[in-house]
């Protein structure tokens, strides 16, 4: 089982030096109905199944005497933790301030990262709501989740005992490696690279600097290729260029907005799923 100080991977560093309110409300979830009604009973084994197994579900986060953020596993019991919130309503509209109180109550230093609800509709039907935390869980991680869960839901709905995959690499050790990683000779010689890419611009035009930039302003522009231009993107370009689909894309977009800005050159910033294949083991 993990236990102790764990490194922060470098996205919860960033998250920890972003500026935010309530650093206990960023995370994401999942709702979920289906046609047998639960027994609450079983779900909360197989909850605490998912939590002890996961080590990532099980980090607390604490700040040093001179602010630095830290995470370590749980040392208390986390099965005293009521994972599973459950709730009645005749009302189908209330189920989102339902679900908004469930995600409120996460609480990085003391605990829980996961919170469940279920929600008991008239006629027998049901919602049960997942909320993790953002610094336990991500897109990759909701699949084994969730097949983790309905494993340990139908092992302990039978009455056998619990019995989850292996989870491979720990989060603690994949931390630590990754930390050492960031130190050796070939990373470090790529700074100066990277402080470079940096300092390029990165802005785009705007009409109104000052104005808010929240979801609320949120709109969507979607544009399609023509079949012959998607084929030749899929089948031609990779074998001219050697390169994979989201070079091109990314260099027609990286033209695009620097024939908008002016700039010579433009950064952009993308985000992958942090599971690089840096290792032989």
């Amino acid at each position: 089982c993990e236990e102790g100080a764990v490194p922060l991977l470098p996205v919860q560093a960033w998250f920890f030096d972003t500026p935010m309110v309530h650093r206990g409300h960023w995370n994401q979830a999942v709702l979920l109905e289906g046609p047998q009604a639960l027994d609450p009973d079983v779900l909360r084994v197989a909850l605490q199944a998912v939590v002890a197994h996961h080590g990532a579900l099980r980090l607390r986060f604490e700040q040093d005497a001179q602010g630095t953020w830290q995470q370590a596993y749980a040392t208390d019991d986390v099965a005293s933790h009521d994972l599973l919130w459950e709730r009645e309503t005749a009302d189908a509209s209330q189920i989102g301030a339902l679900c908004d109180e469930a995600q409120r109550s996460l609480n990085l230093s003391e605990g829980p990262l996961l919170r469940a609800l279920l929600i008991r509709l008239p006629q027998g039907a049901w919602r049960l709501l997942l909320a993790i935390h953002h610094l336990a869980v991500d897109g990759v991680s909701w699949r084994i989740l969730l097949d983790d869960l309905q494993q340990a839901y139908e092992q302990a709905r039978t009455h056998k005992p619990v019995t989850l995959p292996s989870n491979g690499t720990t989060y603690q050790a994949w931390a630590k490696r990754l930390a050492a990683h960031a130190q050796g000779e070939d990373v470090r010689g790529e700074l100066a690279y990277w402080r470079a890419v940096a300092d390029a611009p990165s802005r785009i035009p705007a009409d109104d600097p000052q104005g808010a930039s929240t979801v609320a302003q949120l709109r969507h522009v979607s544009q399609q290729l023509a079949a012959d231009a998607t084929y030749r993107l899929l089948h031609d370009v990779p074998a001219a260029y050697r390169t994979q689909i989201n070079d091109v894309l990314l260099t027609a977009l990286g033209r695009a907005l620097c024939a908008w800005t002016g700039d010579e050159s433009i950064r952009i910033d993308l985000e992958g799923h942090g599971r690089e294949d840096l290792f032989d083991d």
